[in-house]
């Protein structure tokens, strides 16, 4: 957008977390400046050396973290951003820019945040990402009394992250229901077996509701394509892909 400029920052890696074979979990101190202002959602560009590019990373962490950001990566890809992400140490500096994005939730207060009276999120993969900040900052810090549904949607037991966090959360906020969705489980596998398009396919009421996608083009097309023929206006369709 003409006229427009964009934070950039000098961040420290504090300490990163291999969540599973494929995703790590990256915490950065801001060191330059030492805070940042963003809303639940939005991403940071993280610069490239090798490249001189920028690639971006949603931020997983809440805004109530203003003097860090935490970004889940995917590491299988190996290309120029992974490889580099992969190689930090503890004590490297980065230098990222933003907050940047317009994937978030809306106010309460405004016409939308008032006609969504129930938040669906629905993920695959790191996708999830933005969700967990969304999810901490409207449950915890906001205090965020609508129900809310996360249907994620992942291949095998073995991708599988972060549920005990959201069962945390569920436990302890009964207006938050977390659904995990498996596209190839063992047969022990008790939940959602298939897509997560499945999963939503079998919900009855979809009125007044606010959805939002992150993951794959393919999902993203596949939910949108639901939801517009159960009716839900596109306004009511938020959405952020990835690959």
């Amino acid at each position: 957008m003409s006229g427009v400029r964009f934070q950039p920052f000098r961040a420290q890696l504090a300490w990163k977390t291999e969540l599973n074979q494929r995703f790590t979990l990256f915490h950065f101190e801001l060191i330059e400046p030492n805070l940042v202002n963003f809303k639940a959602g939005q991403y940071m560009l993280v610069q490239i050396p090798a490249t001189g590019h920028q690639r971006s990373y949603s931020i997983a962490s809440p805004p109530s973290l203003n003097h860090a950001v935490e970004m889940l990566v995917d590491l299988s890809p190996q290309g120029p951003g992974t490889r580099y992400l992969s190689e930090l140490q503890s004590g490297d500096e980065v230098k990222m820019t933003g907050p940047l994005g317009s994937f978030t939730v809306p106010e309460r207060n405004t016409s939308l945040g008032q006609a969504e009276k129930e938040l669906i999120f629905i993920a695959t993969g790191s996708g999830i990402a933005p969700f967990k900040g969304m999810l901490e900052d409207l449950l915890i810090t906001k205090n965020d009394d609508r129900p809310m549904k996360l249907l994620w949607g992942m291949r095998y037991e073995t991708d599988q992250f972060w549920y005990d966090d959201f069962g945390i959360l569920a436990s302890e906020h009964q207006n938050f229901n977390f659904e995990p969705v498996l596209s190839r489980p063992s047969e022990n596998w008790q939940l959602h077996k298939g897509y997560v398009t499945d999963a939503l396919s079998i919900q009855e009421d979809f009125s007044e509701r606010g959805f939002y996608l992150c993951g794959s083009n393919a999902m993203i097309q596949d939910v949108r394509h639901l939801l517009t023929e159960r009716g839900v206006p596109p306004e009511h369709i938020h959405n952020e892909s990835f690959f």
